[in-house]
């Protein structure tokens, strides 16, 4: 499938118009220097556990195990200080490279401050003291999952069952039911079934439209997108979006929800009934918010570029058994986006064989205020369980733009060798023994490379 919305989906809001916490902080003063033996469990260590660690490493959650008790956390303690200084935990992918430094933080960054990250080193080094049980902060309370004061929460009509080993794409109605048109200023689909759940297309469209191709049914097997506006998604990781206040997505009353599921079955029968969460703005947005993907291209002469593994004219093809073959994209956004359009999100978007993806844009007419050209955003530790959108944390002014004539880049870099853990874990899955060519497409064993861009459009 070729995923091309930008255009359209912009054309679309032009229309309709005229009818995550700061970023890792690598500072410290002479005041703030970690010296070893003062740190305790209680005093420094537990805190910082509360803020970053214990919303997945607390019972019953994602995370597999609890550090929530100081002899929970002892056993942990030296793989904590390696893993959150190597950037792997708490999960978050975008990250700064020689090759990329966006110009801002990022909201909701849940990374370690260099403090933080000397502490855990210090009291791994120390021999984990405890200390006086006194200094303990208030005891952790987890906070609910999901979209926080959701107006409206819409659960399937009824379960998905999938069973076999192949991918199924199965679009289901949530209906809102609304008795006038709303704004969305935040949404959240929650899964039902992770096991299963690849990920998930959120499009708004037409009751009657949706009655059309559904025969009635309340689900229905679907490919590709719908023939609908796509609003947001949802990936392994994927948090809630919330949009800053004057932002919006304008859902009428005679729309319907289309959540296209894409399910990766384990050859059994299981079933899925998920939720769609939603929060209405209070007044009409100056600005309506468009999700734009972008990439995925198989030939050049839809914006691939060679690369030094194609046999003849520019193809996506990963061969096997090679670690560090890479595909580059470009994409020319077309002359309807006269003026600069703010971009509030970015993202990345690969599959199991990926390993880095760069998204960047060059300007053609850059100003003062815009660099020539400029990385958006590249997660060089690819790992498909731990997808999100990032949303760049300053106001509406001063965020990146985009117009016509700029060209948008997709860099991919892929590892097509059982060196690669999921390779390993996809070969299995089909019952082979040695990676094979992998080429663009949908499924799960397929491979992508698509750049996701949350721009806002003056209503």
């Amino acid at each position: 499938m070729r995923i091309r919305f930008f255009a359209a989906a912009l054309a679309a809001a032009v229309v309709a118009g005229s009818t995550v916490a700061a970023c890792k902080d690598t500072s410290s003063t002479d005041d703030d220097v970690i010296v070893p033996g003062d740190v305790t469990f209680h005093k420094d260590v537990e805190p910082i556990l509360q803020k970053h660690c214990l919303t997945c490493h607390s019972d019953g959650q994602i995370g597999g195990f609890s550090l929530v008790k100081y002899e929970e956390a002892v056993p942990e303690a030296g793989l904590m200080a390696k893993r959150t200084a190597a950037g792997e935990m708490p999960p978050f992918q975008a990250q700064d490279t020689p090759d990329c430094t966006p110009r801002f933080k990022w909201r909701d960054d849940p990374r370690l401050s260099a403090d933080e990250l000397a502490i855990l080193k210090a009291w791994a080094d120390d021999g984990t003291p405890e200390g006086d049980p006194k200094d303990a902060p208030p005891p952790f309370v987890l906070a609910p999952s999901g979209l926080p004061n959701p107006d409206l929460e819409i659960t399937a009509p009824e379960a998905t069952t999938v069973d076999g080993t192949k991918d199924q794409f199965i679009c289901v109605a949530y209906d809102p039911a609304l008795t006038e048109d709303k704004w969305i200023g935040g949404i959240h689909f929650v899964a039902g079934n992770s096991n299963i759940a690849h990920h998930a297309l959120i499009f708004q469209a037409k009751r009657t439209d949706v009655a059309a191709q559904s025969g009635g049914a309340k689900q229905f097997p679907c490919f590709g997108a719908p023939g609908a506006t796509l609003l947001n998604g949802w990936a392994p990781g994927g948090v809630p979006l919330e949009l800053p206040e004057g932002v919006g997505m304008k859902v009428t009353k005679d729309d319907v929800i289309v959540v296209q599921m894409h399910y990766h079955p384990r050859n059994m029968s299981e079933s899925d009934q998920s939720k769609l969460q939603l929060r209405f703005t209070t007044t009409v947005p100056k600005w309506s918010y468009v999700t734009a993907l972008i990439g995925n291209f198989g030939s050049a002469d839809e914006g691939l570029l060679p690369d030094p593994d194609d046999t003849g004219a520019p193809e996506f093809r990963i061969p096997a058994n090679v670690s560090n073959h890479t595909e580059d994209m470009v994409y020319t956004v077309p002359a309807l986006v006269a003026v600069p359009l703010p971009v509030l999100a970015v993202g990345t978007h690969m599959h199991y064989v990926g390993t880095d993806m760069r998204f960047s844009i060059e300007r053609a007419n850059p100003t003062t205020d815009q660099p020539a050209s400029e990385c958006l955003v590249e997660t060089p530790k690819w790992d498909f369980n731990w997808q999100r959108w990032y949303l760049y944390d300053t106001d509406i002014a001063h965020l990146p733009t985009v117009q016509s004539g700029d060209k948008l880049h997709m860099h991919c870099v892929y590892n097509n060798t059982k060196e690669n853990p999921f390779v390993y874990d996809a070969l299995e899955q089909q019952g082979l023994s040695a990676p094979t060519d992998v080429h663009l497409g949908e499924m799960t064993l397929d491979e992508m490379c698509l750049g996701v861009a949350g721009v806002l459009v003056p209503n």
